[in-house]
């Protein structure tokens, strides 16, 4: 799932539950909680071991401090320093006086970091600790999933029982359902996820994706139209122009995409996708304004070459294909295999 593959820089930078307690109880703008912030702006600039000293030095000032250990303990454990991570969440755990919920947070993070055993044995701990934490068990289930063991949907069920309204169980557990081809009982998380979230046009645009993502493109397309109607943006008219494509509904697709840009002019994506959408109708001309547009924006975006290569064809451009599909390889190796043979 997308949390257990997000880069674990961006994860120095989550707000988890802790420190929402922390500001909760200390002034957000205390001289702590701007030093907290100074070592954490550090170490996400990559200027790792003086955003470690900078909390290090908060830490031996304030050795009670709980979000500071817990912003060092993940600071050395995205560093490779695993045995310094593990003190700090021991000593964390040691002065909380929510065992469950902290040893929920480090196994969260374990999970975060790819670390899935480590991230079981806290997170197990939790659950025997509190029977009734949902945020537990939806890790847990994550984690399962993560390691291809049994028993996701179980987690999910009893996160959603622990917590009738946790939308993001509901869409986890429809993810499960949908890969086992459950159909009905995917339908029915989705709808209540759906029903719960406050968001409509955000929460539909998920549903579209994993509709999208289980090849039912018809129901990919009205969760996106529900999302569109909710409130219209580039992603979702995005979106439903490749389930539409899917279903080799070409003009309907460049329709979308044609909105799609007027709401966001400079993303190059949109311009390359459309050049396949035009290509497909047999419009090649149109397609290579669109994917030359695409290349122009991002200079880098592998896939346009490729795709430039096949129109190149398409227009009898042999000399420009070649040169296109040996660019696209060397930006990405391995669109090699879908360059044509006589062009590898």
């Amino acid at each position: 799932m997308k949390r257990i593959k997000a880069s674990l820089l961006a994860l120095c930078l989550a707000v988890s539950m802790s420190v929402t307690a922390y500001a909760a109880e200390n002034n957000a703008q205390s001289a702590e909680a701007q030093q907290i912030q100074k070592a954490v702006t550090e170490f996400n600039s990559n200027k790792t071991e003086q955003g470690i000293a900078t909390i290090s030095k908060l830490i031996k000032e304030q050795p009670q401090n709980t979000l500071a250990l817990f912003e060092r303990g993940k600071m050395y454990l995205v560093s490779n320093q695993d045995a310094k991570a593990e003190a700090d969440f021991v000593k964390l755990i040691e002065l909380e006086k929510d065992k469950a919920f902290a040893n929920y947070l480090v196994g969260d993070f374990y999970a975060q970091a790819g670390k899935f055993d480590k991230a079981m044995e806290y997170i197990d701990t939790a659950i025997r600790t509190d029977a009734k934490l949902a945020q537990a068990y939806f890790v847990r289930a994550i984690v399962k999933e993560a390691k291809n063991e049994a028993g996701v949907v179980e987690d999910l069920s009893q996160a959603i029982a622990a917590e009738p309204k946790y939308i993001e169980a509901y869409l986890a557990r429809a993810g499960a359902y949908l890969r086992n081809n459950q159909l009905p009982q995917a339908e029915q998380d989705l709808n209540k996820a759906i029903s719960l979230a406050e968001n409509k046009a955000q929460i539909n645009y998920v549903v579209a994706q994993m509709y999208l993502g289980a090849q039912n493109i018809e129901k990919a397309i009205a969760a996106a139209t529900a999302s569109i109607n909710a409130q219209a943006s580039a992603q979702a008219y995005a979106l439903r122009a490749n389930a539409y494509s899917a279903q080799k509904q070409y003009a309907s697709a460049v329709a979308d995409l044609d909105k799609a840009i007027e709401m966001a002019p400079k993303a190059a994506e949109l311009y390359m996708i459309r050049g396949v959408a035009n290509a497909n109708l047999g419009n090649l001309n149109q397609a290579l304004t669109d994917t030359n547009k695409a290349i122009e924006l991002a200079p880098n975006l592998a896939m346009a070459y490729l795709n430039r290569g096949m129109i190149d064809l398409g227009l009898n451009k042999q000399t420009d294909a070649k040169a296109d599909f040996k660019k696209a390889v060397s930006l990405n190796p391995k669109l090699a295999e879908l360059v044509p043979a006589e062009f590898k």
